[in-house]
Parts: C-alpha cells; structure tokens; sequence
C-alpha cells in the first residue's frame, strides 16, 4: 500500500516550523529574563497546549517527566497542524470533485461559459494544494 502524503498538510507544517523553531532558539537563548523565554516558550508549542487543555481540565494534569518538556509538545503541535492541513486538502478534494461531478451532469467536457471557467479557476485557486 502507498502511503500519500498531503501536500496541503506538509505545507502547514512548514509554515508553522519557520514560525515556531527560530521563537524557540530564540527563547533557548535568553539569559536572565526567564519570565519572557517561558512565555516564549508556551508560544512555540501553543497547539499541544490548547488541544491538552481542552481535552483535560488543567487542574487535573499531572505531567510525568518525560512528557513535561517542549520537544514533545513541538512533536505533538507538528502532528495537529499536519492534521489540520491533511482535513483542508481532503475539504478541498472533496469540493473538487463535487464540483467535476456537477460539470459532468451538465454534460460539459471542458467549462465553455465564462462562469464556469471562473468557478473552476477559483476552486482550483482556492485548493491549490488538493490538487494532486
């Protein structure tokens, strides 16, 4: 079995690693105000920590060590947004083929009017990445 990957997810996750690694060595890198390297911190991996705290209460958690670190929370952040990216590209797929499934029905081979050239033009602008 052939393992797809999504494009739209990968992208996602690019995205959010040029934004969340560079705040990370930055907030590694500060000396004595430790206060802003935390929230800096929390800012990186804020995904994992939302997702954590809507899923259990905060009072309730008890962190083992291992997993009261930020690595894991940047792993688990990466694993959220790629699957945020992959439901988009599938939304977007699915819109896609919706839509060619209606140009189908109206018999049309190849959109003629200037209305469905403009409909399948911002389709496929919108969902560039679903388009595999």
């Amino acid at each position: 079995m052939k393992i797809r990957r999504s494009r739209t997810g990968l992208a996602f996750i690019a995205v959010y690693g040029a934004m969340a690694i560079p705040l990370l060595i930055y907030a590694f890198g500060i000396e004595g105000d430790y206060k802003g390297a935390y929230v800096l911190k929390q800012v990186a991996v804020a995904p994992a920590l939302l997702a954590m705290g809507a899923i259990i209460p905060p009072h309730l958690i008890k962190w083992p060590g291992f997993l009261n670190n930020i690595p894991v929370f940047l792993l688990l952040s990466f694993m959220m947004i790629y699957s945020v990216g992959w439901l988009i590209g599938l939304l977007g797929r699915f819109v896609l083929s919706i839509g060619y499934a209606y140009m189908a029905t109206e018999r049309v081979s190849r959109p003629t009017s200037p209305r469905m050239r403009t409909a399948r033009h911002l389709l496929s602008t919108i969902f560039f990445f679903a388009l595999d």
